[in-house]
């Protein structure tokens, strides 16, 4: 199950409600291939085809985008191989297609840290 936060600037007030994590179909490849283009999967294919992968899964992490100032939640697709490497692929800002930062914990407004607060579950 995944969760749902709220996570909040204790220094502007700027909130976002959002759900992160894996939910039921994180391994669902029908959904994986639906969230992104072949192009985007066509490393993890070419890995699962051959019998490379060890674990992957779908999750909702959370991202900002740097230009649009904003915090959302975003697929993210993890994947290890049998030799122990580690594959991310992310999509890119769906508004203004930017890259997307989803190593930071600071307030895309005023650029404090932000806290975070459970409030519920998601599947």
């Amino acid at each position: 199950m995944g969760t749902l936060i709220k996570r909040f600037c204790p220094n502007c007030g700027y909130t976002k409600e959002l759900c992160i994590g894996v939910g039921m179909n994180g391994l669902n490849l029908r959904l994986i291939h639906s969230v992104f283009s072949c192009h985007e999967l066509a490393d993890f294919d070419n890995a699962y085809d051959n019998k490379e992968i060890l674990t992957y899964r779908l999750k909702q992490n959370i991202g900002i985008c740097t230009k649009c100032k904003e915090l959302g939640s975003f697929p993210e697709l993890q994947y290890t191989k049998k030799d122990g490497t580690e594959f991310f692929i992310r999509k890119s800002c769906p508004d203004c297609g930017n890259v997307l930062n989803f190593d930071t914990n600071n307030c895309p407004k005023c650029a404090e840290i932000m806290e975070d607060v459970g409030i519920g579950m998601w599947d």
